[in-house]
């Protein structure tokens, strides 16, 4: 990965390269992620132009041997970390590396939600006092290179506390050439402690000609006037930019669930379907936590494109549901200017909690949603 390629603000990447070259490099750094923009393929950009034997001014060779082994996340002196579920020691960061490294390849901009989905997750996991020990017996090894060791830290908000105490003494005495980089886009939640000894860096969006550009090359199929519709309505989060055109793998079953989910829930009010309701809410709560989180916010993108639906503003609403059994037309009638507005906090505080750790048991967070919505249908 080069400078080049990275899909964040400029002025970032220009400190990151002024650091190398006048070696001038933060021991510890925070890579906080702002508005759905990944930090993670800045990180590998700037090891590989730290690494790279035959760099420019501006950016990596890419094709020295240290280039090709950051292509392939191979590089001995790079050692990553990450949130993971399980006890057993295959279950670390080191013992789902491969998985990982297929995970980080399909596409660099990764997200803590799509690494749930993949392996499974009913929880966001944690990092684990085993991988900083694992940290602590690499720093103390020579580099395979003769240069840097570089540890690169995911979601360190999911450091669990022995781990993160533990964490905190390694960095309260750096060793030298040893480089830590933590990437997060919930730095409120990372210990105080730790986030007082990093440099914090925020990753911003890039601009709209880059990320329009990068768009059409991947996703060739698509209409470019689309493309720029949604990084205007996603507002440059390339998260949700990339979910709204590419499709998500669960766009069919989030179609067929928000459509049974709207009548119960528009039935709940006379207290018709009460059981069948909470068996839903049931059934939905045993997803993932970020499926269900998604399932939210594709259900607010239905609303929202009902709302405008009622005033024909075409360049604002999306095809969210493609169902032929589905009135949009209908639909919309409920959705009215007298309700949009709680039912989008109602969707918008839900899906905040569920994605907080002392969330109440999902069950119970549906069904309540449930029932308030069905009140602001009637509301209309």
């Amino acid at each position: 990965m080069k400078f080049k390629n990275t899909l964040c603000d400029e002025g970032v990447k220009e400190v990151l390269r002024k650091e190398i070259i006048s070696s001038k490099i933060p021991h510890a750094q925070l890579f906080q992620e702002v508005l759905g923009t990944s930090g993670f393929p800045l990180a590998i950009a700037f090891v590989t132009y730290l690494f790279c034997d035959k760099k420019s001014k501006y950016d990596s060779c890419g094709k020295c041997a240290d280039c090709v082994k950051m292509y392939n996340l191979t590089h001995p002196d790079l050692h990553i970390f990450y949130p993971t579920t399980g006890s057993t020691k295959d279950m670390s960061s080191k013992g789902l590396f491969n998985n990982f490294r297929e995970f980080v390849k399909a596409d660099l901009n990764i997200f803590k939600e799509d690494w749930q989905i993949k392996n499974k997750m009913k929880s966001s996991g944690e990092i684990k006092v085993r991988d900083i020990g694992v940290i602590n017996k690499i720093i103390n090894l020579k580099s395979y290179e003769g240069n840097y060791k570089v540890f690169i830290i995911w979601q360190p908000e999911h450091l669990n506390i022995f781990a993160a105490n533990k964490l905190l003494k390694t960095l309260e005495e750096p060793t030298p050439k040893t480089i830590f980089i933590l990437i997060s886009n919930d730095s409120e939640s990372i210990l105080g402690t730790i986030k007082s000894r990093l440099q914090t860096k925020k990753i911003k969006p890039t601009n709209k000609s880059a990320l329009s550009n990068y768009f059409q090359k991947y996703f060739h199929n698509i209409d470019p006037k689309n493309i720029e519709y949604s990084i205007h309505k996603n507002h440059f989060n390339y998260f949700k930019i990339r979910g709204d055109i590419g499709g998500d793998i669960y766009k069919n079953n989030y179609e067929s669930l928000f459509i049974d989910w709207i009548r119960l829930c528009f039935l709940s009010k006379s207290k018709k379907n009460i059981a069948e309701l909470i068996e839903f809410c049931n059934q939905l709560s045993n997803n993932e936590k970020s499926i269900q989180a998604h399932f939210i916010q594709f259900s607010t993108n239905v609303f929202r494109s009902a709302f405008f639906f009622n005033y024909k503003l075409d360049e604002f609403i999306a095809p969210a549901i493609s169902r032929e059994d589905f009135d949009m037309d209908k639909f919309s009638k409920f959705i009215t200017s007298n309700n949009i507005l709680d039912i989008f906090d109602l969707l918008d505080s839900s899906c905040i909690c569920l994605k907080n750790k002392t969330a109440p048991n999902s069950k119970i967070l549906f069904l309540d949603l449930s029932l308030k919505l069905g009140m602001l249908l009637h509301d209309s």
